[in-house]
């Protein structure tokens, strides 16, 4: 019982380190955004997309020394 969890807990463990390792040696983080942009939603997911762009405008697009990158695209619902 105590061997299957920690093999459990070491696989784990090293699946969150090496996701770690290649996401802090980007210079550019990417946010994805999958929004209603087309349909009957479409005005819903235009303003939600505005904002968040506006956020970024207002806040900088910079944190922790790394710079991030807003990806739109269309659920086409």
């Amino acid at each position: 019982m105590w061997s299957t969890s920690f093999t459990r807990l070491a696989a784990l463990l090293g699946l969150i380190a090496a996701g770690l390792g290649s996401a802090f040696a980007q210079e550019k983080v990417k946010v994805g955004m999958v929004m209603p942009l087309t349909g009957t939603l479409a005005s819903a997911g235009k303003q939600v997309t505005a904002g968040a762009r506006l956020y970024l405008h207002q806040h900088g697009t910079r944190v922790a020394g790394k710079e991030i990158e807003l990806m739109v695209k269309d659920d086409t619902s």
